[in-house]
């Protein structure tokens, strides 16, 4: 029951209670010799420890999954967890030795079926490889990634592929070449609306344009990066203060915590903008009166844009949880008049498992528009609850269209043609409630 239960907690975007309550199962496991359920409880915990960005301790906990006895006759059920090891070790900066775990996952990755894992590993060696200053051998490896890609399709691998081999042509000198491999990167992200793989992007594409002299160019690139960035705000400084929220665990703080969050941000970006615009600062006073417009332009909109990026969901687009309550209290409605509808998508968590991560992604996407468009049809309030829940608001309702609003987001979502990389249909269900 714990281990479930930090399963939903880590779906839900809280990974500070999942790792709380992953190890009090462990630590159960461990009182009671529980031995068969090891496996899994460290593999979990390794790699909420690994997103909160706890990299030592994630390492300790994927050595001991991989010391633990195993079943000679099966080398490939160790498969996703060197894999999840290696990523790990990249993230920590040991480069060396997540090379040692992808030199063991590389042979058993080659069995036919696994060529989208294949080429994330040898795309993963050869960034280890350039980090570690050899160009050459991690010219190999990201040219049979590519390869790989030719034979399936994988918008977010491939774009993840196209920024590795924009790097090593920029450490390689040729700066054309690192163009078009960030550009079409870019393309590629924007194409799945992959939020976090856009950001990266274009902060690479900004850095090349710098490095060949082109400083208007990259003004723009920036300035675009720093407005989507602000709508990115909640999850990309949460990794960054999850220690705090360990230490603090408690609820009182969370309004003080995302205040912080807010203000580490604007920090962030001011301290970005005023770098660029010493550089450009340099280069001729025209760029610099453009930068001076632009940012006295941006501060002007930026408490607006950041007002309405605390209230949405990065993903979705719409309403938070907290903006969603919001706007139910300050309806004024009769509570008996009112309704509240609950929706949960079925199997969700087996559904990102199979398919990926980026078409679990695309799924949530796909119904909040649905649940966007039905809502505004109805003249309720629509918002992303947590996870894959959503919840709709309706301030005047019967039982009649309460459940006639229920059963059309129902059947909405249910005749949704959503499909996985290799294009074969996903079947998303879902189930609702509602009450007064």
């Amino acid at each position: 029951i714990l281990s479930r239960l930090a399963s939903l907690e880590y779906r839900s975007g809280d990974a500070v209670a999942a790792l709380q309550v992953v190890d009090t199962a462990l630590g159960l496991t461990e009182a009671h010799e529980l031995d068969h359920l090891l496996p899994q409880l460290l593999g979990n915990l390794a790699m909420y420890l690994s997103e909160a960005k706890q990299y030592d301790s994630a390492i300790d906990h994927y050595e001991r999954l991989l010391a633990l006895p195993r079943d000679d006759s099966r080398p490939g059920s160790l498969m996703p967890v060197r894999y999840n090891f290696a990523r790990t070790l990249m993230m920590a900066g040991q480069h060396e030795r997540a090379l040692e775990q992808l030199d063991i996952l590389i042979p058993l990755l080659e069995a036919p079926g696994l060529e989208p894992r294949l080429a994330t590993a040898l795309s993963m060696s050869g960034n280890a490889w350039r980090r570690l200053g050899d160009l050459e051998r991690a010219r190999a490896l990201t040219g049979q990634a590519a390869a790989l890609h030719e034979t399936f399709d994988n918008p977010a691998e491939r774009s993840a592929l196209l920024r590795d081999q924009a790097s090593l042509a920029r450490e390689m000198g040729d700066f054309d070449a690192a163009e078009t491999y960030i550009r079409e990167a870019l393309a590629l992200a924007e194409r799945i609306e992959f939020e976090r793989i856009i950001l990266d992007a274009m902060v690479n594409l900004s850095e090349i344009l710098e490095a060949r002299g082109r400083y208007r160019e990259a003004l723009e690139v920036h300035r675009d990066y720093a407005e989507r960035n602000i709508e990115f705000l909640d999850n990309a400084q949460r990794s960054r203060l999850d220690a705090l929220e360990t230490e603090l665990g408690m609820q009182r703080q969370a309004q003080e915590l995302f205040e912080l969050r807010q203000r580490a941000e604007i920090q962030t970006l001011q301290l970005a903008e005023e770098t660029l615009r010493r550089q450009v600062t340099l280069a001729t006073l025209a760029a610099v009166i453009i930068l001076a417009i632009a940012l006295t332009l941006w501060q002007r909109r930026n408490q607006m844009r950041l007002l309405e990026a605390s209230r949405r969901d990065s993903l979705t687009g719409l309403a938070n949880r907290r903006y969603l309550t919001l706007q139910m209290q300050s309806q004024g409605s009769d509570p008996q008049r009112a309704a509240v509808v609950l929706i949960d998508l079925d199997n969700f968590k087996l559904l990102k498992k199979v398919d990926g991560l980026d078409i679990g992604d695309r799924a949530l996407v796909r119904v909040s528009h649905l649940l966007k468009r039905l809502a505004a049809e109805h003249g309720a309030n629509c918002g992303r609850w947590g996870g894959e829940e959503f919840a709709i608001y309706l301030p005047e309702a019967t039982r009649e269209n309460a459940l006639a609003l229920a059963d059309s987001i129902r059947s909405g979502i249910a005749d949704l043609e959503i499909r996985g990389h290799q294009g074969a249909p996903i079947e998303v269900t879902a189930s609702l409630g509602f009450a007064p």
